[in-house]
């Protein structure tokens, strides 16, 4: 997988203002991260919210391994531990706004890491 890099704000703006502490992209996803929204277990998490720009499923688990250790893995942690993932699979419908379109093929993530 191509390595992820940083989107600028202004591109943020042109892509629809993505609401996220960090927005990441390559040729084949766009990834929102969102930091210190959430705790598990007294621990902060971060929220990977990954998706193809071509809407298409995301299936390749290796990409998204990828993905999470660019973002949150050892290398990004003074410990240098290795960080687990957490996949929510909600009900039919959206956790926070009731429904996902069907053809809404976004990949949710939480992840414990370091500050």
């Amino acid at each position: 997988m191509e390595k992820l890099i940083k989107v600028s704000d202004d591109e943020v703006r042109l892509l629809g203002g993505i609401q996220a502490d960090e927005v990441w992209k390559n040729d084949q996803y766009l990834v929102a991260v969102l930091r210190n929204t959430a705790k598990f277990d007294g621990r902060n998490v971060v929220h990977l919210s990954i998706k193809r720009p071509d809407l298409k499923p995301i299936t390749d688990w290796n990409d998204k391994q990828a993905i999470k250790n660019q973002l949150v893995g050892c290398d990004r942690c003074l410990a240098g531990r290795q960080k687990n993932g957490v996949t929510l699979w909600s009900r039919r419908g959206n956790l926070f706004t009731g429904r996902f379109p069907e053809n809404w093929n976004l990949f949710n993530r939480w992840v414990n890491y370091c500050v």
